[in-house]
């Protein structure tokens, strides 16, 4: 058994299977959303509540990853984000791409200008299982079709993560194609998409802009 964990954890160093799933504004009224909790609220990320992003991570090793977040309101053309309270508390945020002019290569994947993609989704692990994560979504697909329905909507999850594929399900999304992200130890190096009603699309990522 152990030697199986350890094969897999090798494993993620040189390949990784993502799912993606897209969707356009004429199916919007087909999504399912749970009921929104009293004691919840939504508010935009700005440079003056930037700081309760640091309290939801709730640590020092997300640094780095921080100053990544902080940078993207110097670009509030493409980058919103929201931020989710809990009886007033931030105990989530959820970030949406939207490119301008230009296709942006993001997490290897390449999103054009007539899309939007809802990323970098992170719910506080002490507050887990309280239905944030389906909330955020309503009010991110609610922001979607009120402020830009043009675009279609993709979303990537990773093959493995089970709780977030099965959010994506309940609300009525469906798989639309394949990303398989090829990994030299563990750095992004090659990246195939495939979708049925689309061509096979190839990216080379290990010298791409980082979003």
């Amino acid at each position: 058994m152990e030697g199986n964990m350890d094969f897999h954890k090798l494993s993620k160093l040189f390949y990784k299977k993502r799912l993606i799933f897209a969707t356009s504004a004429r199916y919007f009224n087909n999504l399912n959303f749970v009921e929104k909790k009293d004691n919840l609220s939504f508010e935009l990320i700005s440079s003056n509540n930037f700081h309760k992003i640091a309290s939801i991570y709730e640590s020092s090793e997300n640094d780095p990853k921080l100053k990544i977040l902080k940078n993207r309101l110097n670009r509030p053309d493409i980058w919103k984000g929201v931020i989710a309270n809990l009886d007033k508390k931030p105990v989530g945020c959820h970030w949406i791409l939207l490119p301008s002019k230009e296709k942006i290569l993001y997490d290897s994947f390449e999103i054009s200008n007539k899309a939007a993609l809802f990323c970098g989704v992170f719910v506080n692990p002490n507050y887990r299982g309280k239905r944030i994560y389906n909330s955020m979504q309503q009010f991110a697909y609610n922001m979607w079709i009120t402020d830009f329905p043009d675009r279609n909507i993709i979303t990537i999850v990773e093959n493995e993560n089970k709780s977030s594929l099965k959010s994506n399900f309940r609300i009525g999304l469906e798989v639309t194609g394949v990303n398989h992200l090829f990994k030299f130890f563990g750095k992004n190096f090659l990246s195939v998409y495939y979708s049925p009603n689309h061509k096979i699309q190839v990216w080379y990522v290990l010298s791409k802009k980082k979003w």
